[in-house]
């Protein structure tokens, strides 16, 4: 219904800070309905967020590892091993993609500096 900062993931107000919200015309399509362009949220009918029963297990997950004091319980076990897994998976990813990009302005520069 209204018009979204890309970037911040907010609502753009008009006058900046007033309150008001940009309506979104009616002939204008959100990103998360443009073909090649998408949101990163998905969109209403197939979301990439958590499920509410996956987003409460992720916060008491979240909280009990901040106090360092789980249950003794089968599925909390379960879900701690899953989320574990996930955020080891995404901490490669991340290092792997820094990696990259410190290697290729490396390489850059030598090419530069080369000339």
């Amino acid at each position: 219904m209204y018009v979204y900062d890309e970037t911040t993931g907010r609502p753009i107000q008009n006058p900046p800070r007033s309150g008001r919200l940009v309506v979104r015309p009616p002939a204008a399509r959100p990103p998360c309905r443009l073909p090649g362009v998408g949101c990163p949220k998905g969109t209403p009918e197939n979301s990439r967020e958590l499920s509410p029963t996956n987003a409460a297990a992720w916060r008491f997950d979240h909280e009990c590892h901040a106090i360092g004091e789980f249950p003794d319980d089968p599925l909390v076990r379960r879900n701690a091993a899953i989320i574990r897994q996930v955020e080891s998976a995404v901490e490669r990813r991340e290092w792997a993609e820094f990696r990259n990009a410190v290697l290729e302005a490396l390489l850059n520069e030598r090419r530069r500096t080369a000339r």
